[in-house]
């Protein structure tokens, strides 16, 4: 999903302060190509989960989220749209230390554009040691993020293109909305 597509139906100056909130629903389209890319897999990770917002939409019967933003976490593990789901706080950068259990399957939506290029080039290399699949959804180009909720790290920190999937060994495809969908498969 692209920046101006973020459910919030807020003018774009809103959307750019503090005050601004995350969207608590997940877009449909986007929550069928999350249950997609997880069906036949019994575990799923999503890294940056927020609010459950795309987690509640996979398919795995094992459905987690790692999101580093403790208010996020407690409202996610509240919200009765998450049931069956569990939530672990603490950065992604860091799973291995953090999650207890092995996933077949890493899910990246609207995440991986909040770290560090490196950082996050790193996590995917990492990730494809660990588990059988990884689907990414990332915006495509510059797009500028702020704060929201509070929360510095819904920041912007690295611009991807599909190439840069690509050349991790990624499929990748990119939408009309400027989104690349990308996929990896532990061969």
């Amino acid at each position: 999903m692209s920046y101006d597509d973020d459910l919030s139906h807020e003018p774009k100056e809103s959307r750019m302060s503090e005050e601004r909130t995350l969207a608590r629903k997940g877009s449909p389209e986007l929550g069928g190509w999350v249950a997609d890319q997880t069906a036949g897999y019994e575990s799923t990770l999503e890294f940056g989960s927020g609010l459950g917002a795309y987690t509640r939409f996979i398919a795995s019967p094992v459905k987690d989220g790692i999101e580093a933003f403790e208010p996020y976490v407690a409202t996610a593990r509240a919200d009765p749209d998450n049931k069956g789901c569990w939530f672990y706080l603490g950065d992604m950068l860091n799973f291995e230390e953090i999650v207890d259990l092995d996933y077949e399957v890493a899910l990246f939506v609207d995440s991986l554009e909040h770290l560090e290029k490196d950082d996050g080039r790193e996590l995917l290399l990492r990730c494809q040691d660990v588990f059988q699949k990884i689907a990414v959804m990332v915006p495509i180009g510059p797009i500028e993020n702020e704060p929201c909720d509070g929360n510095q790290l819904q920041r912007h920190l690295s611009t991807w293109y599909a190439d840069d999937l690509i050349s991790l060994g990624f499929d990748a495809i990119v939408d009309e909305r400027s989104c690349a969908y990308a996929t990896w498969c532990k061969p």
